[in-house]
């Protein structure tokens, strides 16, 4: 993806993806507005694990943020189904989805988890091949809060993406 100027990505709606220390794989939609740093560089390989996680299978459960409606600014509850449909077939590829808390305003930086695929990790293979990880930014502090058998409501807070993603080093 080339992003020739910063008033072009207020236009665009681009998935980017990160890992966390325990290589979970999180998608953020950025809904329009403020983009990560790593999106700007010359070797960002954002696309190319776009199309690979584009070719994944619908593996996994997925469980839903059950706050969204009164967390997103201006949610309109009656496109809930149309909304959530994107969102869950990621999940269901084993991916923890995070979209804009205010989809009006491009200057938005906070995120919220909407949706989130539900597996063991001691039975379920990953989603991706190890190596692909390298295509895409790992982030060394913990965003999910899980273990197989619960999946914590602190993870529905919402949370300066763009601004975590500057600050982390270079890691991939």
């Amino acid at each position: 993806m080339d992003i020739d100027n910063s008033t072009e990505q207020f236009f665009l709606d681009i998935n980017w993806y990160f890992t966390d220390p325990y290589n979970r794989l999180c998608i953020v939609a950025s809904a329009g507005g403020i983009l990560p740093n790593f999106l700007y560089e010359e070797n960002n390989q954002n696309d190319e694990f776009h199309n690979i996680v584009n070719e994944l299978p619908e593996r996994f459960e997925n469980g839903r943020n059950t706050n969204l409606i009164q967390a997103i600014v201006d949610f309109d509850p009656e496109n809930l189904n149309q909304y959530f449909r994107d969102f869950d077939s990621l999940a269901k590829k084993g991916f923890y989805v995070y979209d804009k808390i205010n989809l009006s305003n491009p200057e938005e930086t906070n995120y919220l988890l909407v949706t989130y695929p539900i597996y063991n990790t001691e039975t379920d293979s990953f989603p991706v091949k190890p190596g692909d990880l390298e295509l895409i930014p790992r982030i060394n502090i913990s965003l999910i809060s899980r273990t197989n058998e619960s999946f914590d409501n602190t993870n529905f807070n919402s949370i300066d993406l763009v601004s975590l993603l500057n600050s982390q080093k270079k890691q991939y």
